[in-house]
């Protein structure tokens, strides 16, 4: 064992005295430190424009203008509007209605509804109190009244003639939502928007509202962060779903098609449900600082990881095969020690550096998000244990997540060291990783363009992706992804742990084999 850890030292000071060791590693600290510092602030404005780009921007001024230039093009718009008192038989009673009927053309029946639109609001919408562009009630109070305003224009642009009973069951029913809209658009209330939708049999949806009414109790809460609460809501009812029918939808070669529910994946299912009621419970919302945050984190780990893989591969690539080219490691082999304890030695050293590596990498990360963003936009990874729901630090999770995420990275750096065992072509050994690599990159996407194949589940890409397993509520943290992953693994977790630990004791076997056996002269 003594024998053991002093060849160990003595693999990490070769290791130490080499430059592009280094060299290396400061690259890999500086860019993954200076990603989210420099970084950070191009992400937010990009964000930022993209939300103000979604908002409609609505200030007094600007709806003065809009509604002035509708009418400025609409002309006379009283020569175009009839109207006429009309009788209704509904349900066996006669009913008179004060009807209008708009006889423009298209173009000018929706310049007409934004006319309205327009002018409802400089008649009595208090823009300073409930900026429209600010919260999502004031926008989505918006664009309902908005949406049932055209309806009621679209249904008086039937002739008076062609209305029946059921043209007027849908105009009662539009004129008292749009009745409820304006009452939430102008009072700035939950309450009426909820019943519109009732009215309008959009029950699901007003649950969904109803529900995020109970979070925003200020009532200001931002576009963006409700945004994201709805889309845990829309996930939370497709997953009860699921449960419910016992089925999932997946997608084939042949179109979207429903597979039985496996108990793990029902179980994911029921976790996915109880941590989306916790983060309602928590009120916890994300916002642009969160989402950026998140996507300049995992841009500096790509881009550390990057110069991290140069490394371990360069180090992996060189251990045997450079001293076996340059002869030094006849130094070793002379001495009283067995060969499979220098094998150990030079193994564990590299395994150091790929743990090492990783956790600088890691730690530089989140200290360069933590100093642009702060700590408190640093997202937590929640997860269920026994049956509760518990969190997990967005450090710890960094860690762990890029450890997982690297499974595939080890296998790289192995294959690297097994074909450094095997010839003094250090060269050969560095390229070989990097292409195999490069190749897992662009190797998945090609591949799913066969669709689901028996085969495919074979190949060592479709096994190598483990955070979907360790991590499956990671969409839950909020973030846009803009990296998602290209993985293929559809695969169980005990077909692809098997999968990897026997490559991996191939590739060991292989290495042990080539460097115990080789001749060195």
């Amino acid at each position: 064992m003594n024998k053991i850890c002093a060849l160990y030292t003595n693999e990490l000071i070769k290791l130490k005295s080499k430059a592009s060791t280094w060299i290396l590693l400061a690259l890999m600290i500086v860019s993954s430190f200076l990603t989210p510092i420099i970084l950070g602030q191009f992400y937010i404005e990009g964000l930022s424009s993209y939300n103000d780009y979604l908002a409609e921007s609505l200030t007094k001024e600007q709806v003065t203008h809009l509604r002035d230039s509708y009418s400025k093009n609409l002309g006379d718009i009283d020569k175009l509007i009839q109207h006429e008192t009309i009788s209704y038989n509904v349900n066996n009673k006669l009913q008179e209605v004060f009807s209008t009927y708009l006889t423009f053309n298209e173009d000018d029946l929706q310049s007409y509804e934004n006319y309205l639109i327009y002018n409802t609001l400089l008649a009595g919408y208090d823009f300073d109190k409930y900026p429209i562009t600010e919260t999502y009630l004031s926008k989505y109070a918006y664009y309902e009244y908005r949406h049932y305003q055209y309806r009621i224009c679209d249904l008086n642009s039937e002739p008076f003639d062609a209305r029946d009973s059921e043209w007027f069951a849908a105009y009662d029913i539009a004129t008292k939502c749009l009745d409820n809209a304006k009452k939430a658009l102008f009072n700035h209330d939950y309450a009426p928007l909820i019943e519109a939708m009732r009215l309008d049999n959009f029950e699901d949806e007003a649950k969904r509202v109803e529900r995020l009414s109970k979070v925003d109790l200020d009532k200001n809460l931002g576009v963006n962060e409700a945004d994201h609460l709805m889309n845990l809501l829309n996930e939370q009812e497709t997953a009860e779903d699921c449960i419910r029918t016992g089925t999932e939808p997946v997608q084939t070669e042949d179109g979207d098609r429903l597979k039985l529910l496996t108990s793990s994946k029902r179980n994911q299912l029921e976790e996915r449900i109880k941590i989306i009621d916790h983060l309602f419970e928590k009120k916890e919302t994300t916002n642009i600082m969160r989402i950026a945050a998140m996507e300049v984190s995992k841009l500096a780990q790509s881009i550390g990881r990057f110069f991290l893989i140069v490394l371990l591969i360069v180090v992996a690539g060189g251990c045997i095969s450079q001293e076996l080219s340059t002869g030094s490691i006849k130094s070793l082999i002379i001495a009283p020690v067995k060969r499979w304890k220098i094998f150990l030695a030079k193994f564990l050293s590299v395994l150091t550096v790929v743990i090492v590596g990783s956790l600088i990498l890691t730690c530089i990360v989140a200290i360069g998000t933590a100093i642009r963003f702060g700590t408190e936009n640093l997202p937590s990874y929640y997860y269920v244990s026994d049956g509760v729901v518990k969190e997990l630090s967005f450090y710890l999770y960094s860690l762990l997540h890029f450890l997982v995420d690297n499974i595939s990275l080890f296998i790289y750096v192995l294959l690297a060291f097994t074909i450094s065992c095997m010839t003094k072509n250090t060269a050969l050994s560095v390229g070989v990783s990097m292409g195999l690599i490069l190749f897992n990159s662009l190797g998945s996407s090609f591949i799913t363009m066969f669709g689901q194949k028996r085969w495919i589940d074979f190949l060592p890409f479709s096994n190598m992706d483990f955070s979907s397993f360790a991590f499956p509520h990671e969409s839950l943290i909020g973030s846009l992804s803009v990296f998602e992953s290209t993985s293929i693994n559809n695969n169980s977790l005990l077909f692809s742990t098997a999968y990897i630990l026997i490559m991996i004791f191939i590739l060991m076997l292989i290495a042990y084999d080539g460097f115990v056996k080789k001749d060195i002269s």
